[in-house]
């Protein structure tokens, strides 16, 4: 009955750190931070499709992400965006520093059409150097002053 008991107990040991390590895992800061980089979308812009190309790391830690957009304008003037990626799943995998990446160039969309567009997305490499293997990031489109694209 002693070895018999023993193994009830180290059982229950094992059950109870498992339930344990499952709830540590709901309520983790990464779960309750509740701060996260919200997608933005324009109002008068449609997101198409997005398609994730390729990507590349450079000696210096630079990672280069490359994208396909298809932009639709639905306003009835010719719009200046800012187009990102929002990229949680890279952050938390360790790929990416970054959650948000944000192209330099702004692009004019111009009323009522599709317009494709290829992005380049800059960030710092994390620990890991493989990119997890997902659909594209979410949208991150924001209007610019028309200026900026001149």
């Amino acid at each position: 009955m002693n070895g018999s008991v023993k193994r009830v107990v180290a059982t229950a040991i094992i059950v109870l750190l498992c339930a344990g390590a499952f709830i540590a895992g709901f309520l983790s800061p990464q779960r309750t931070r509740g701060v996260e980089t919200a997608r933005y979308m324009s109002e008068n812009v449609e997101v198409v499709s997005i398609s994730k190309d390729s990507y590349e790391i450079a000696d210096d830690g630079t990672v280069l992400i490359f994208l396909s957009y298809r932009l639709r304008n639905t306003g009835d003037e010719a719009l200046c965006v800012s187009v990102g990626g929002i990229f949680r799943t890279e952050k938390a995998a360790g790929f990416l520093e970054e959650e948000l990446l944000i192209a330099d160039e702004p692009y004019v969309l111009e009323p009522g059409e599709d317009t494709w567009i290829s992005v380049v997305l800059s960030g710092r490499n994390g620990a890991n150097p493989t990119m997890p293997d997902r659909l594209p990031p979410d949208p991150y489109v924001v209007e610019c002053d028309s200026s900026a694209a001149a």
